[in-house]
């Protein structure tokens, strides 16, 4: 969250409250989740998201679901990569070891030797590390974003359950991409993946307690977002 913030309010040119980034960890995942997600094409990663549309802000941590074609799956171990997409340069990767006693220590001891350097001509930092700006901007309510949806549910295994949550999810203004069936518990209770389309935050959130309401639903795992390529 603090990393994004950083780097939202270079790219905005406007300041961040880190208070206002929604975020979210990894300690609901189980592992049905990462089994899923590979039979479906995805690995899950945690993003840190800033994205601007016209005078709106949306800046957020959380897992997501990240298509293996996209280069961010491919970024493991101590590896952070940062994804810039903008007009015309496109879409540009940068990584390198984010982790670590000698990655940071070089980091650190960089910066140090820059700003001892400029210290020689002037008391004021080097450009790069000036804060220029000083307005702070409003981020958007989670609720109010728009994404592709995962979502990992328990059932009875019964006639019309599936039938029922598309309908529930219908009724609250979702497409649903697919809804996959994936095995049988031991308990006799059916594990369904339901893949959405762009869908309202708080359309999503309302169909899954309608959903969470019923007595054939057992378990909702997790509803994770899905990072459009």
């Amino acid at each position: 969250a603090y990393k994004v913030a950083i780097l939202a309010s270079i790219a905005f040119n406007k300041r961040i409250d880190e208070d206002q980034i929604y975020r979210e960890g990894i300690d609901k995942l189980t592992p049905f989740e990462f089994k899923y997600a590979d039979e479906l094409g995805y690995k899950i990663k945690l993003i840190a998201m800033a994205r601007q549309f016209k005078n709106k802000f949306d800046v957020r941590v959380h897992p997501m679901l990240v298509s293996k074609k996209h280069p961010l799956a491919h970024i493991n171990g101590v590896l952070n990569a940062i994804v810039l997409e903008g007009y015309p340069v496109g879409q540009i990767m940068f990584s390198g070891p984010g982790a670590g006693e000698l990655p940071t220590a070089s980091s650190v001891a960089g910066d140090v030797l820059a700003l001892a350097d400029e210290l020689q001509f002037t008391q004021k930092p080097l450009p790069m590390m000036r804060c220029k700006h000083q307005d702070h901007i409003k981020l958007i309510d989670i609720n109010e974003t728009v994404n592709k949806y995962y979502v990992n549910i328990v059932t009875a295994n019964v006639p019309g359950v599936i039938g029922r949550v598309g309908t529930i999810c219908g009724d609250h203004g979702i497409n649903v991409s697919s809804i996959i069936q994936k095995e049988i518990l031991p308990d006799g209770s059916a594990m369904i993946v339901i893949l959405t389309e762009d869908a309202l935050e708080q359309n999503m959130q309302d169909a899954i307690s309608e959903l969470a309401s019923l007595d054939s639903i057992k378990k909702i795992y997790n509803i994770i977002r899905v990072m459009d390529i």
